[in-house]
């Protein structure tokens, strides 16, 4: 009987290790995820704020470009509020209560991109008015716009 052996590899804070990164898409649904991490991402998605809201109809179902996009995802132990596993990018909308958690958010962004994922931060209030600079930001992150 062969040996089932994962499709993907998850890499969590303090495994990191350059030559370990996986040469295939990762997986974010992993069973190194807690029950309690699931259902708190669960409950982020059902109780989504407006500016998440409004970033999310002009991303999901691949309405930017092709960009595959995830809401409210675990990924490194964090939930993310957006990903684009292609092309590991991260895009988090920050509101009022992130303005006193500086050094954590810096942190948790340094987590991301040590995994070699581009994290964007987006003021609820940028997104809240003109899309359209933030949508360009992501798009330019990847590439695709010059």
């Amino acid at each position: 009987m062969r040996e089932k052996r994962p499709r993907f590899q998850i890499i969590l804070p303090g495994d990191f290790n350059a030559a370990s990164l996986p040469c295939r898409p990762i997986s974010t649904s992993d069973a190194a995820l807690t029950t309690e991490q699931r259902h708190f991402a669960r409950q982020l998605r059902a109780n989504r704020t407006k500016p998440e809201d409004r970033l999310w109809q002009a991303l999901r179902g691949r309405k930017l470009e092709g960009l595959k996009f995830r809401r409210q995802v675990p990924l490194a132990g964090y939930i993310v509020d957006f990903l684009c596993i292609e092309r590991h990018l991260v895009v988090e909308l920050d509101g009022a209560h992130h303005e006193d958690q500086h050094a954590y958010d810096a942190k948790r962004t340094a987590e991301i991109e040590a995994m070699g994922f581009i994290v964007l931060r987006f003021l609820n209030e940028e997104v809240a008015g003109d899309l359209d600079p933030a949508l360009r930001q992501i798009l330019a992150a990847v590439g695709m716009l010059d």
